[in-house]
């Protein structure tokens, strides 16, 4: 199994602070606060109240992650 990159803390928070929730997903596509396995990747959660535009500011991660 491929180990997930680490993802950078400024990342995660400017994610946040448009509206994003941090978590992990695992290999059959669940969702958690905390990482469980070593090939967890990263995930953000949106509401449905989030704007395609706020998205175009963020920064890129560096790495695969799920939306």
């Amino acid at each position: 199994m491929q180990h997930a990159k680490p993802i950078s803390d400024l990342v995660v928070q400017r994610w946040k602070d448009a509206g994003a929730v941090f978590g992990w997903q695992d290999q059959w596509g669940y969702y958690s606060d905390e990482r469980s396995e070593d090939d967890d990747l990263p995930a953000f959660l949106f509401d449905n109240n989030w704007h395609r535009e706020e998205l175009c500011d963020l920064p890129d991660a560096g790495i695969a992650f799920r939306t």
